[in-house]
Formats: structure tokens, sequence, C-alpha cells
């Protein structure tokens, strides 16, 4: 999510080159989300690419980095080369 001084909104970037303008109730404070992913639901105006969001509690912050899961790397059965 990102935060423009300039029109002084918040959005939602969905591709490096698409975001949705966020429409918040006034009580709710969204800048400690600025830079991080999160999770919005509400209503979406395809129109103007607004999205309405319904309740403060419907936004849910996900993790800013992916956490890597171990795993096993698999390496080919050794084979013998013949030799001439």
């Amino acid at each position: 999510m990102r935060y423009s001084s300039a029109t002084k909104k918040f959005y939602l970037e969905i591709t490096s080159a698409e975001a949705i303008t966020l429409e918040v109730p006034a009580t709710v404070i969204l800048t400690k989300y600025v830079g991080r992913r999160i999770f919005a639901t509400g209503n979406l105006n395809i129109q103007t690419g607004v999205l309405f969001v319904t309740d403060a509690t419907d936004l849910e912050l996900l993790p800013t980095q992916q956490n890597l899961i171990p795993t096993i790397m698999v390496s080919p059965t050794p084979t013998s080369t013949p030799t001439e």
C-alpha cells in the first residue's frame, strides 16, 4: 500500500502499473501500513477504481517478507560414465 502526499490518498498496488484508490472511514489510520502488503475488503467501483472499505476491522496485515520453507534438494542418482 502507498500514500500520496499530493492527493492525500492511500493506494493499493495490484500490479507494478496498476493501483486501486482506497476510501476508508475517517476514524481509520492507515499510515502504519504504508509500504506493506495488506488485505482489504469492501465494495469496488470498477469504473472509478476506488475500493470503499467496509470496515476497519476488515484490514488484515500480511507479512512483509516471505517465509522460506526448508526443503531437501534432490540430486540425480550418480551413474558411471563409460571410458574408452
